[in-house]
Formats: C-alpha cells, structure tokens, sequence
C-alpha cells in the first residue's frame, strides 16, 4: 500500500505522517511530481537493494556481462593476478 499526499497536508500532519511512515511506503506529491517518500526503517535495505537492482539493470553493459556469464563465456581469474610483482 502506499499512501500519497500533497505537500501542504504533509507538513501540517507531518507527526502523523511519520508515524504512517512505519506501516508503509508515503508518496509527497509537490503538484504532479513526486517530492519524496518516506518509508519505514525496516524497509530501507529492501528499498536500497531495489534501486541497486534497478541501477544494474538499466546498464546495458552491466546486462551484457551477466548474459556472458551465465552463458560461461567469462574468463576468471584468481585475484594474485591483480598482483603488481606478477608473483601470486
């Protein structure tokens, strides 16, 4: 569930709000545009590993080595090779 309000009703029920915050996500609205949300703290590492998710697959060259990967067309490396002396 999220809950949307406009921008003046959040800052006139801003305690309140927060404390909706907690049980699920809350969408700040400024006109059409989103100017922020607020979520439960509980919900910040879920949320973070969304955007990562999001971040990654909207990388086209991101996208194209996990597809060189899982077709086994990668080549690893132990990380000695990353040794300056080339001793490892």
């Amino acid at each position: 569930m999220v809950a949307t309000y406009p921008i003046a009703e959040a800052q006139q029920r801003l305690p309140e709000i927060f404390r909706e915050a907690k049980q699920h996500l809350v969408r700040i609205m400024d006109g059409e545009t989103v100017a922020g949300y607020m979520i439960a703290p509980q919900s910040v590492a879920a949320m973070e590993a969304e955007i990562e998710t999001a971040e990654i697959t909207s990388n086209p060259r991101a996208m194209s080595a996990l597809a060189d990967a899982q077709a086994g067309r990668t080549c690893y490396l132990p990380l000695s090779a990353l040794d300056d002396d080339g001793e490892g």
